[in-house]
């Protein structure tokens, strides 16, 4: 709908009479909000974090690690065993995890998104 950046510069340019209250009411008039969302302590406390720090979204966290390559080589290399030792000719992403002691997401994340591996198993008719 909006964001907290959004209502913050709205109510700091419209915060001419030195009002919490009026500058919420002006938000609410603009917004055309029927409901009360926002209450005068939470607005002047999110005025004052807008001065203090400038923007109020949401700070990155920690993020996703990435991938390295010496694992990508390892299920690569591991994934091509398994298919020429094997009859069926089908890789498991449980077994490759467990033959490499990695995490089984880690292993399914390189065998799909990196190497282009797919679940399958050959049939004969």
């Amino acid at each position: 709908m909006f964001t907290r950046s959004s209502v913050a510069s709205k109510v700091i340019v419209s915060k001419r009479d030195n009002s919490a209250i009026v500058a919420l009411r002006k938000f609410r008039k603009l917004k055309r909000l029927r409901k009360v969302q926002l209450t005068d302590k939470n607005l002047r406390l999110m005025v004052t974090k807008f001065e203090e720090r400038g923007p109020l979204n949401v700070r990155s966290g920690r993020g996703k690690k990435p991938v390295s390559a010496e694992a990508i080589e390892k299920v690569a290399l591991q994934v091509e065993g398994d298919k020429s030792s094997n009859v069926l000719a089908s890789t498991s992403v449980r077994r490759v995890a467990e033959a490499l002691d990695l995490p089984r997401s880690t292993v399914q994340k390189i065998m799909r998104n990196i190497i282009r591996y797919y679940p399958y198993k050959l049939q004969f008719v």
